[in-house]
């Protein structure tokens, strides 16, 4: 038994088998110069693609969460009624972190821990300092999606609190010229490293970023879990989140919204 990935982008789609012995490239399809690329165009490719493997080996396909995409596994499943579609659990708890992210609360914070990297970063001399200060600890580490980037990025931020408040207020940032400038981006960003309202936000949104991201990291492990171990951990973050958070509904329906359509599909260990 085996299962099919799709890869897609703009100009090409890589299609990847995977079995119980691992991930094996199948095929790439050129998709330049198409102007449609609606359910029936995937349909007929991985309808065919189908035939081509074999309909008897092929138990479960894996693609994004695109709409047309999710459109494509209702058609699929339903010409062959053993064949099972489910979204990438990866794309799936990426989109899930950009939901969270364009609430306008989450949206100002990660504006805000933006602003103090760029600043910091683009500056040499700022950089330097700061390093010293926090035993050449980063305030930015790249992540496996850009949305789970913005999380570590917050997290790295509050862990250094301390040593970015005292930079700001030591004798060497005063003596130096960022000291002496009172307004533009220098002071703005001072305003905001000095904000006991920021850092308390900042901690209100780990709270509830922190559950879905250790997912994430859950899922893009070297042991991937089976599927129904990937819900399971889905549900245990949402708790956390109902325990830490005082408008947790708000993000439970957030979470939940992106997951209905596949948890209306059982496939609980079919093609584990």
């Amino acid at each position: 038994m085996a299962g099919l990935m799709v890869y897609l982008t703009h100009t090409h789609h890589q299609l990847s088998c995977y079995c119980c012995k691992g991930m094996v490239f199948y095929k790439s399809v050129d998709a330049t110069g198409l102007t449609s690329r609606d359910r029936h165009y995937y349909f007929q490719l991985m309808d065919k693609i189908v035939d081509e493997i074999g309909e008897e080996y092929v138990v479960r396909i894996v693609t994004d969460n695109e709409a047309a995409m999710k459109a494509t596994g209702k058609l699929l499943m339903a010409k062959r009624k053993h064949l099972y579609w489910t979204t990438c659990t990866t794309h799936c708890l990426d989109l899930i972190l950009e939901d969270l992210g364009k609430k306008s609360s989450v949206k100002i914070l990660i504006i805000d821990a933006k602003k103090i990297t760029s600043f910091i970063y683009n500056h040499g001399w700022v950089v330097n300092y700061m390093e010293k200060l926090t035993n050449g600890k980063q305030l930015i580490c790249p992540a496996t999606t850009r949305f789970a980037t913005n999380f570590l990025q917050i997290e790295c931020l509050i862990k250094q609190k301390n040593n970015l408040q005292a930079m700001f207020v030591s004798d060497g940032w005063v003596r130096s010229r960022f000291g002496r400038e009172v307004s533009g981006p220098t002071a703005e960003v001072k305003d905001v490293v000095m904000s006991s309202s920021f850092w308390r936000k900042v901690k209100d949104l780990l709270a509830v970023l922190t559950p879905p991201v250790r997912v994430l990291e859950l899922v893009n492990s070297d042991d991937k879990p089976m599927k129904w171990y990937t819900y399971e951990a889905l549900d245990r973050a949402k708790l956390e989140i109902r325990k830490d958070c005082r408008y947790w509904k708000q993000y439970w329906d957030i979470i939940d919204d992106r997951l209905f359509f596949e948890s209306t599909i059982q496939i609980w260990g079919v093609s584990e």
